[in-house]
């Protein structure tokens, strides 16, 4: 359990929470809500299920003293979005709903960045005597984190004190204002995972490309029976694996097939649609591939039953070494990714889900176009022309990617869509990517399809309908959210995946790591008769092709290797035989026209009746994996200097 899970635990199972008459006779007044997904990044998107009923423009209020009543906006220190808040602040602001949607405030930060000795504190009521619900304290530096007003909290409101002392300010918070319903809270817990976290808490969790992940999760339930009863059977598990995938149920497996870092969250819902107020970011890293280099000058071709030396060296590049072996950084990705593989409704609504970022500077802002590299959607559709397509930033700025031209125009498909399908059962089909980037060149949708009429829009990159500098401004942090609308019926879609990328000079922090080199050998060979770690010292002797492999493994036990391949000539070839001197000088002999002249002359060699053999030793790994019945291995062995060229007699 990690020490956050402590804290909360500890605070909710100490408090003697008041109820109001309804919830005392267990019973709930529910409000309408929508629920959408916030898909979170720090330096990787991170989801959690929250309740947003704001969908316009969105108000920001800086910390001042001064109460809010309000369901949307943003939160900021006193500094705004745009400067750090001040030195020797004592603040203290209540917040509370204006009743447009839920009834309880729920502030999602994105992070927080504050000096040392100053304190962001939050408690579960209208003052700072109402019971404590955690301080910036509790969380790692520049984690996102919720902070929400409990169902043993009538009033609904959140109290947030702040205290800075007389030196060093920084950048200071932004908080997503919104309003939910009352909820009973709950904590996601990571019982447990294969391989398991190293160090326990604050740790991660290492493997090599390809290899699969087990997560146990289980959900805490500090106030259950307040209000209702909810538990893990009565809850839903949804667990973001950070790349864009999603899995169901309390205990789920991953396969990380690509290097790089990643922060699996997981979401757990209950009967009434209230999830977890505490995130529970693992971090994986998967290892990149070292860099195998050839330093020294390595021979093409040697003879049969000649000695030849090679040797490596690792985390450096010495000209002494034939070979050299350095370890690679790899990042936590900069993008965030969204994968549903969800059908597009046909005429009769649209798809919307929302990836966030929380790695920005609180309060920073999209100052430049280009610094907005891509938006890009994996989808098909039967009719292009039925959807409008449009993105949502943080502060409810909006802008169309693609617009509805009306119900005009021929037919033009993404992707290759099953076009025999219909509404009820749609059938998946294949998706493209396309993207939004400022310098397309190849116009909107709607202007490729009208110059060219393709059958199928090509995928790449286009233009969006309303300039994206109408985004210059917005906040960073926070969520972006695509909307997909089939406004024409007949035809319909699915959309796989859709993605947003910055530039990562944006990043103030991106998170790297470089697994260290802490094993290495060559791999045993027949040929070999000298062996150290770095070095051997091989007489092959048949003909063939001979392979030494030098092998590493680095620090999160994931072994990389790389071959030298050396043509072994026969002892017949040319370059490895030289004819002997004669034995005697013949003396000069004198005949006549037509006498014959007996002369008797034998090899001095036996190559005439020797075998030759040729071996190879690939020295590859050979499994049902990579070598299914439908792909057999196969082997080249080179034969040369055999004469004749074609085999006549199988059996000599």
């Amino acid at each position: 359990m990690s020490r956050h899970l402590h804290f909360f635990k500890k605070y909710y199972e100490g408090s003697s929470p008041f109820l109001r008459g309804a919830e005392k006779n267990n019973t709930i007044t529910r409000v309408d809500f929508f629920k959408k997904h916030l898909f979170l990044a720090r330096g990787v998107g991170l989801m959690v299920m929250l309740f947003i009923a704001n969908f316009g423009f969105s108000q920001s209020y800086n910390m001042n003293g001064t109460n809010i009543t309000d369901c949307s906006g943003f939160f900021y220190d006193s500094g705004g979005g745009a400067g750090n808040y001040s030195a020797s602040e004592s603040f203290t602001t209540t917040i509370c709903s204006d009743a447009t949607s839920g009834t309880h405030v729920q502030l999602v930060f994105s992070a927080v960045d504050l000096a040392d000795g100053d304190m962001l504190c939050f408690f579960d009521g209208m003052d700072a005597s109402a019971p404590a619900l955690s301080c910036s304290t509790d969380f790692a530096p520049g984690d996102p984190f919720i902070i929400q007003a409990t169902a043993a909290n009538a009033t609904g409101c959140l109290t947030i004190t702040f205290n800075s002392d007389g030196s060093g300010e920084a950048a200071g918070w932004q908080a997503d204002m919104n309003c939910i319903p009352s909820c009973q809270t709950i904590l996601a817990d990571l019982v447990s995972s294969d391989p398991i976290v190293s160090p326990p808490d604050t740790g991660y969790i290492d493997i090599c490309q390809g290899e699969r992940v087990f997560f146990n999760g289980a959900g805490i339930y500090p106030q259950n029976g307040i209000v209702y009863q909810h538990s893990d059977l009565t809850s839903t598990f949804e667990w973001d694996f950070g790349d864009g995938t999603i899995g169901l149920g309390p205990n789920v497996s991953h396969i990380y097939n690509e290097l790089g870092g990643y922060i699996a969250q997981l979401t757990i819902t209950d009967q009434f649609g209230c999830t977890n107020t505490n995130l529970i970011t693992q971090r994986v890293r998967v290892s990149p591939n070292p860099t195998f280099a050839i330093l020294g000058n390595l021979p093409t071709q040697i003879c049969a039953g000649d000695t030849i030396g090679l040797n490596a060296v690792v985390n450096a590049t010495d000209s002494a070494f034939l070979v050299g072996v350095m370890p690679n950084e790899a990042s936590f990705p900069t993008a965030g990714v969204r994968s549903d593989s969800l059908a597009l409704p046909d005429g009769s609504g649209a798809y919307e889900t929302s990836i966030g970022f929380s790695n920005f500077t609180p309060g920073q802002v999209l100052t430049n176009t280009s610094d907005l590299v891509s938006i890009c959607v994996v989808m098909e559709h039967s009719w292009m022309r039925d959807l409008e397509i449009s993105l949502q930033c943080p502060d409810g700025t909006s802008i169309i990617l693609h617009d509805h031209p009306g119900n005009v125009g021929g037919e033009v498909y993404l992707g290759e869509p099953n076009d025999s399908d219909n509404a009820l059962n749609p059938i998946p089909g294949v998706g493209y990517e396309y993207c939004w980037t400022p310098d397309a060149t190849n116009g909107t949708w709607i202007e490729y399809a009208n110059a060219n009429t393709p059958q199928t829009l090509p995928p790449g990159n286009y233009n969006s309908f309303e300039p994206m500098s109408n985004f210059l401004g917005c906040p960073l942090n926070g969520e972006w959210t695509i909307h997909v609308e089939d406004l024409w019926e007949h035809d319909n879609g699915f959309i796989f995946e859709w993605s947003i990328a910055f530039n990562p000079s944006l990043y103030p922090n991106i998170e790297t790591f470089t697994p260290q080199i802490v094993n290495y050998h060559w791999v045993s060979n027949p040929s070999i008769f000298y062996q150290t770690n770095d070095s051997i010292a091989a007489a092959p002797q048949n003909a063939g092709t001979a392979s030494y492999t030098f092998e590493i493994e680095d620090e999160f036990g994931c072994a990389y290797d790389t071959s030298l391949f050396i043509t072994v000539l026969p002892p017949n070839h040319p370059d490895c035989f030289s004819c002997p001197e004669p034995e005697q000088n013949l003396q000069d002999t004198s005949i006549c026209d037509g006498e014959v002249l007996q002369i008797d002359a034998e090899s001095t060699t036996s190559l005439g009746n020797q075998d030759i053999t040729f071996e190879i030793f690939p020295n590859y790994a050979i499994g049902n994996a990579n070598h299914p019945p439908a792909n057999p291995y196969s082997s080249l062995l080179e034969i040369s200097t055999i004469n004749p060229a074609t085999i006549t007699n199988a059996q000599a």
